[in-house]
């Protein structure tokens, strides 16, 4: 049997999940820093009343970091596939086994379906004048990439190709899969509260 090729992390590889970092963070900043810094919530808009507010509670801290978070889990999904892609890789029917490979290409295939049809509703409505960032935050719901997700991973187990590979990128590639699926969980938890 032919030996396959084993890939090392290197410094391209570092400067990739380097970039995808910054674009994450730069990406889901406005709710991580709310995440940490909202002290009350502005509630009088509904009783008339201005200077009515509430505080935070742990649920709305939840709500702002499920989607900062999910905006640098969507970067750092990209920067996995792309890393996976680099040669040396097997082949390209072994690469689709791996579970690593096969969850970030699902979130990616799904982000860019969803995607397709909020540019296409953006300019359906273009008359409106939407603004873009109304709808790029939107293409990233963490509840329907971890079902797909888990879809997929469910189709790979079924079918007897599940093939992990004993190497860092695989693993990382598997452990984005299990954090969408956590942000998801994470994203159900604040209707209980």
């Amino acid at each position: 049997m032919r030996e396959e090729p084993t890939r090392r992390f290197g410094l391209s590889d570092a400067m990739i999940f380097l970039a995808a970092t910054a674009a994450g963070l730069a990406w889901g900043r406005t709710d991580l820093v709310a995440t940490v810094n909202a002290k009350v919530i502005p509630t009088g808009f509904v009783l008339h009343n201005f200077t009515h507010t509430r505080p935070v509670e742990f649920a709305d801290r939840l709500i702002t970091f499920t989607r900062g978070a999910t905006r640098l889990l969507a970067c750092w999904t990209v920067a996995v596939f792309v890393a996976r892609l680099r040669p040396p890789r097997p082949l390209r029917a072994r690469l689709m086994r791996q579970p690593g490979m096969m969850a970030t290409a699902t979130a990616i295939a799904y982000a860019v379906a969803v995607g397709a049809g909020w540019i296409l509703a953006f300019l359906v409505r273009a008359r409106y004048k939407p603004a873009w960032s109304d709808y790029a935050g939107h293409a990233i719901d963490p509840h329907d990439t971890a079902t797909a997700i888990m879809a997929a991973w469910l189709i790979l187990a079924l079918s007897g190709r599940w093939r992990p590979e004993r190497t860092w990128i695989d693993r990382l590639g598997s452990l984005i899969g299990l954090a969408w699926i956590g942000l998801a969980t994470a994203g159900n938890l604040f209707d209980w509260w």
